[in-house]
């Protein structure tokens, strides 16, 4: 047995794939921004352009507008976080390390806003108990003490869990302690982008 340099291996790098993660959390990524993209749209219409299209005789049965600028603030504010979301995502389907610090940038935006849009809700939630409470033949009015009063703050919360703290906390960990190089994207392998 001779102790010579070891064999060089001869391989194709073409052949050699690279990690599929980056696709699929990246593609994630750009399917919920966008779906939040165009919630955020629809809450723009429901706050903004629906109370303009009750009659005017109706306007007074209707509980307090929920268009407070806090809302709309905050409202724009995720806006602008979903689209930070969809360029995180392309960066990281292009497997470029970038995408893992604008993931967890929007992982902490998306952290704060939570907050703040469940404190904003329990305020707006608070008006409307108070409006209910001052209106009592009101249809609504009833309908908002009953024992189904609750459920769209529930429901509104819950979703908001799910895209506000589930999956940024996903992401903090999954950037923040799994795939944190460059290399853990490429699979430690460099190819040349084509020529356009």
């Amino acid at each position: 047995m001779s102790q010579g340099s070891p064999p060089v291996l001869d391989y194709d790098i073409d052949a050699i794939e690279p990690p599929r993660w980056p696709k699929a959390v990246g593609i994630t990524s750009i399917v919920i921004g966008s779906i939040m993209v165009g919630c955020a749209g629809c809450g723009v219409v429901g706050l903004v352009v629906a109370p303009s299209l009750v009659p005017e005789d109706m306007k007074a049965q209707m509980p307090p507008s929920q268009a407070s600028p806090g809302m709309l603030i905050h409202l724009a504010a995720g806006a602008i976080s979903d689209i930070l979301l969809i360029v995180a995502g392309a960066m990281t389907v292009g497997r470029k390390i970038a995408g893992r610090h604008l993931h967890l940038a929007y992982a902490g935006f998306a952290i704060v806003l939570f907050g703040i849009g469940v404190w904003l809700q329990f305020q707006q939630q608070a008006i409307m108990q108070q409006w209910a409470a001052q209106n009592p033949d009101n249809p609504q009015a009833k309908a908002m003490s009953g024992p189904m009063g609750n459920i769209g703050l529930i429901f509104g919360i819950a979703i908001g869990a799910l895209f506000g703290v589930v999956y940024p906390v996903f992401l903090i960990i999954w950037f923040g302690m799994v795939k944190r190089t460059q290399e853990s994207m490429t699979g430690g392998i460099e190819r040349e982008m084509p020529a356009a």
